[in-house]
């Protein structure tokens, strides 16, 4: 087992110690990175501190700041031993959400974009609506309401800000793209095929005003691409959608 260069403590911790349940061994050894896991969730004590020790605080990354970085653990648990996990995506995107629980929910939002649940989102999308002007707080009793963001519009700050619209495309999520164009564009509604209507229906789900709002196909991502450009680089199952032009505002 591998120890801190600096203060020569193991890089391993227990999870869940004192709740009752067997703890998981999480052995950061491998990339001499410490994280702490929690249940299938990755729990950081200090937003963004990633590739510290936890028990000196010296950064012990492999590699360059920002480059090739990752952290890489064996984690143990009553499911057996699971080697050469990269836990660094995880870890960043819990630690962002921990300092903007706000953007839980359009997070989530987008995670089911690129699954393509269908019910999910449209679960979430009325959650949004049954607690749109009502007080909420989140676990750390912060009111996020106030800083409410629309999902179908959010844009992942820490993937090359993809829209819902653009994870769509990129995990080739047709049914979520035709309900994207639904909800959130100005597409006639004569574009739409009479069965994405139909099941609109049985979904309860109606275009509401756009009036003021960005149409999601003219959002841009982190490379500068639009949705249709996206569409046009993955091609295949998206060359008919980039001929119709249903994909440009």
């Amino acid at each position: 087992m591998k120890i801190c260069s600096t203060c020569q403590n193991p890089l391993t911790v227990l999870v869940n110690p004192g709740d009752g349940q067997d703890a998981d061994v999480v052995d950061a050894s491998s990339s001499t990175h410490h994280a702490y896991m929690v249940d299938d969730d990755v729990e950081l004590q200090y937003a963004y501190i990633v590739t510290e020790c936890a028990n000196c605080g010296n950064n012990v990354a492999n590699g360059t700041e920002h480059v090739d970085q990752k952290v890489v653990c064996n984690i143990k648990n009553e499911g057996g031993l699971q080697e050469g996990v990269d836990i660094l995506p995880l870890l960043l995107e819990e630690s962002y959400l921990r300092a903007f629980p706000e953007e839980r929910r359009p997070w989530a939002f987008l995670e089911f974009c690129a699954e393509g649940d269908i019910e999910a989102i449209v679960a979430l999308l009325d959650d949004d609506d049954d607690d749109d002007g009502d007080d909420e707080d989140d676990d750390d009793g912060e009111d996020v309401t106030e800083n409410w963001i629309d999902p179908l519009r959010y844009q992942d700050p820490i993937n090359s800000l993809s829209s819902g619209l653009h994870i769509a495309i990129a995990h080739g999520r047709i049914e979520v793209a035709w309900l994207l164009l639904l909800l959130a564009t100005t597409l006639p509604m004569s574009k739409f095929p009479s069965e994405v209507l139909q099941a609109a229906d049985r979904l309860q789900l109606s275009r509401g005003d756009q009036s003021g709002k960005v149409d999601i196909r003219t959002l841009k991502d982190g490379e500068g691409m639009t949705p249709a450009q996206r569409a046009g680089i993955a091609g295949d199952i998206w060359n008919d959608w980039l001929t119709s032009g249903r994909l440009i505002a």
